[in-house]
């Protein structure tokens, strides 16, 4: 399966990723922010990275633009629970794939599965943005 990081600055969005995907074999590492995400990606090799886009010390899009510049070929998917513009910019940036939090856990699935398969990133980041429970 994949090896996901999951930068997030929330303890509980961490344990809800980590509770969605490891019963589904991926190895997940988190990080508390973007910097530490960084410091995490350039030490191993992701397949995914999960990324919030509002956190202290460098927040997502920043993130996402640093990653890009590092692996560009690293799936990222970008998740943000306030400002849909945000999700819109992270895709602009370079996100495979957007969720606005809270999701439900299929969406992510999709999402991650939808990435590892080298299916259409565009719907799935549609899909994705609408399978919320809010």
């Amino acid at each position: 399966m994949a090896e996901v990081l999951v930068i997030e600055d929330d303890a509980a969005a961490r344990d809800l990723v980590h509770r969605i995907l490891a019963p589904e074999g991926h190895s997940v590492i988190f990080a508390e922010n973007g910097a530490v995400g960084l410091t995490k990606l350039a030490q191993g090799r992701f397949d995914i990275v999960l990324t919030d886009l509002l956190m202290p010390v460098l927040e997502g899009l920043e993130t996402i633009r640093e990653i890009r510049r590092l692996q560009s070929d690293v799936k990222i998917i970008a998740i943000s629970g306030i400002y849909s513009d945000y999700l819109d910019a992270a895709l602009k940036l370079g996100a495979n794939a957007a969720l606005r939090k809270p999701f439900l856990p299929t969406a992510l699935r999709d999402a991650v599965a939808g990435l590892l398969s080298g299916s259409g990133a565009a719907a799935n980041s549609a899909r994705a943005k609408r399978q919320t429970m809010g």
